[in-house]
């Protein structure tokens, strides 16, 4: 089966960079498959990057390919002194900068990492199609980590805590998508007793899926990869709760069954 490298960027698509870097993946490895994950990661938002690579990751984990290359270039500091690297999670492969875009993903895993070589001629800045783009192809093709670079070390994040039962929990803000709806970084259970929350000192009511409120109520319940989600049927959480990616969160469990 040909290699699979997908691509999550900042480039939008007015612009022809995301397509040099399918270009510069294809030009290395001619047989592999390029999935546009997505190139509306607001500029220089490593926070929204980071999630929907660690989404990436998730949904290209079993039946589609062996060893997933997942390309990864939110990179403000690109052409400084930060380094680039490629990460071998045993299952699938990262590439990006080392700047946190990678570190989701990379949660709870044990891995093995180079820092890639650079070379003169790769433009400053556009080091992604320079260096990244065929670091991920060569992985893609079946070329061993150790030949792309020197073997380093990196910091590894625990999961992200689980709902409790009762209480509070402080976390983060994780991602806020197209409809407005709010990722919290907790897991919430497949099963949970929980049936009631206050978020930004709104009681919401947890439930299976937004059909079991009424439009234009805010609702609670577990995301499609097992997170935390807030959502208004019909409308817009961010909105409502003024939540954006990376804001603190305060969760308390208020009621039960």
């Amino acid at each position: 089966m040909p290699g699979l490298v997908t691509l999550t960027t900042d480039f939008g698509r007015r612009d022809p960079y995301a397509a040099a870097l399918e270009a510069a993946v294809l030009k290395v490895a001619p047989d592999t498959r390029v999935v546009h994950v997505s190139h509306d990661v607001p500029p220089g938002d490593i926070v929204t990057g980071a999630y929907l690579l660690e989404y990436a990751s998730r949904v290209f984990a079993d039946g589609t390919g062996s060893s997933p290359v997942h390309l990864g270039v939110v990179d403000p500091g690109v052409g400084s002194g930060r380094r680039i690297l490629a990460v071998d999670c045993a299952g699938f492969f990262l590439v990006g900068p080392d700047n946190g875009l990678l570190r989701r993903a990379l949660r709870g895993r044990t891995v093995a990492a180079v820092v890639l070589r650079e070379t003169v001629e790769a433009a400053p800045t556009f080091q992604s199609r320079d260096i990244m783009a065929p670091a991920a192809a060569r992985l893609a093709a079946g070329e061993g980590l150790a030949s792309l670079g020197d073997p380093t070390e990196v910091d590894i994040d625990p999961p992200a805590p689980e709902l409790p039962d009762h209480g509070q929990v402080t976390t983060t803000v994780a991602h806020v998508d197209g409809f407005g709806t709010v990722v919290a970084d907790i897991r919430c259970p497949a099963a949970v007793a929980v049936k009631l929350l206050r978020i930004s000192g709104r009681e919401i009511q947890l439930a299976r899926t937004f059909s079991d409120v009424p439009s234009g109520s805010l609702v609670a319940y577990r995301g499609s990869i097992g997170y935390l989600e807030v959502a208004v049927r019909d409308g817009s959480a961010a909105s409502e709760l003024g939540l954006n990616p990376g804001d603190g969160l305060a969760i308390v469990v208020v009621g039960g069954p």
